[in-house]
């Protein structure tokens, strides 16, 4: 799941190579969350990402979340 890729990596590079998947795909994925979320969910600060309190919210419950939702 990309959400918790990106949670767990903070890095759109490496959530994309966990996934298999282009770093425009993830991107893409992350304009999703920003938009489904009204947050920007993170914010880069150096080469990685640091999670909004909205998205650090996210961590615990994310991996619950059945794949097909």
């Amino acid at each position: 799941m990309a959400l918790d890729a990106l949670l767990t990596d903070r890095s759109v590079t490496q959530a994309a190579k966990r996934l298999s998947i282009g770093q425009p795909a993830m991107s893409a994925a992350w304009a999703g969350f920003r938009r489904l979320f009204d947050d920007r969910c993170w914010s880069a600060q150096g080469s990685g990402l640091v999670p909004t309190p909205l998205a650090e919210s996210l961590v615990e419950p994310v991996p619950e979340v059945p794949a097909s939702v």
